[in-house]
């Protein structure tokens, strides 16, 4: 790098490649260098640490964009704006410059967000050795195995969750209701029968010549294609196991004999994400239920934390370690919910 970083403006570090580079790819190589610039003076980490505010707050809106759709992502934009006015009202160019670039990424995500609203199936692939951890549009998240295809239905919507595997899958469902208070199904189409939760986790592997199911939390039922009335109910801890040939569903009370499944994560990952969508994040692996009383509170960020996945209070007693400073924790013992407060 052959740049003379001291006299760039917080514009100048929003447009820069490497700066960009750095901070929404978290860039490991380049740690040091940044590290080692940002602390020549306070002026220029300040100026630093305002454009890498900006870039994550823009990136935060693009992927949320991306994820939840248009209804959710122009009010956040809409949000944004004179909050970067504010920030920014001394400086006309800058402002000018940062409402710009969010142009620029609101006409980007638009064109996104067509192309996976369009008739087409979203669709998630993993390769041998390869997983990817899935955010659902309804804040579910899946674990996808490796050699495995994910499709989320064309019509997904807040009432119509339905999603397709082929290969080896985790699945944390959250549950949700519709407008008139009913529980929505969720639903996982597989290579044998069709599995309904409402909110639950569990593990599907599915292939030409194996399906099998097996229950962790909650319950779920199996519907074998084109055999309404055949269904089978699973309680945790068995597994069902359907035969193609004579397209009968066994169960099992031991599901260890199968290697094919995907198990529940050891560990939560957050990389990178918001306090608000970690919390979404919680609520779905553990079913605890949060309450965020300021939205100032939902853009603090955590940049790396890793919690066990069968015990939410080490998330709850992290976060309050991270954040000590900006936020307070009680646990309302009537509702069984965890209120996160500003800190007076």
């Amino acid at each position: 790098m052959h740049k003379d970083y001291r006299f760039y403006s917080v514009e100048d570090f929003i447009y820069d490649t490497e700066f960009r580079k750095y901070i929404l790819d978290n860039d490991v190589e380049q740690t040091h260098f940044w590290n080692t610039l940002s602390k020549e003076n306070s002026e220029l980490k300040s100026r630093m640490d305002e454009a890498s505010s900006i870039l994550r707050s823009l990136n935060g809106l693009y992927l949320e964009y991306e994820k939840e759709g248009r209804k959710k992502a122009i009010p956040s934009y809409l949000e944004l704006v004179p909050k970067l006015e504010k920030k920014s009202k001394t400086n006309t160019k800058r402002t000018l410059a940062i409402i710009s670039i969010a142009a620029s990424l609101l006409l980007l995500i638009t064109v996104i967000f067509f192309l996976v609203t369009s008739k087409d199936a979203v669709e998630y692939y993993t390769d041998k050795n390869q997983s990817e951890e899935i955010m659902l549009p309804d804040g579910s998240i899946v674990y996808l195995g490796e050699n495995s295809h994910l499709k989320i239905a064309p019509e997904w919507n807040e009432n119509h969750r339905h999603v397709s595997l082929e290969g080896t899958a985790y699945f944390m469902v959250r549950p949700i209701k519709s407008d008139n208070d009913h529980k929505v199904k969720f639903t996982v189409s597989t290579k044998g029968p069709n599995v309904e939760v409402l909110g639950t986790q569990f593990n599907v592997y599915s292939s030409d010549s194996l399906t099998n199911i097996i229950l962790d939390e909650g319950s779920v039922k199996l519907i074998p294609q084109g055999q309404q009335g055949a269904e089978s109910l699973l309680i945790p801890g068995q597994m069902a196991i359907f035969n193609p040939k004579t397209k009968t569903i066994e169960v099992s009370n031991n599901p260890n004999q199968y290697k094919e499944t995907y198990k529940r994560p050891e560990t939560i990952e957050f990389n990178h994400i918001t306090l608000r969508k970690a919390i979404d994040k919680m609520e779905t692996v553990f079913g605890v239920k949060f309450l965020l009383k300021d939205p100032e509170i939902n853009g603090l960020d955590i940049d790396k934390l890793s919690v066990p996945s069968d015990n939410p209070e080490t998330f709850i007693k992290t976060i309050e370690i991270l954040f000590n400073e900006q936020i307070e924790i009680t646990k309302d013992s009537v509702s069984n919910t965890i209120v996160i407060n500003p800190k007076k």
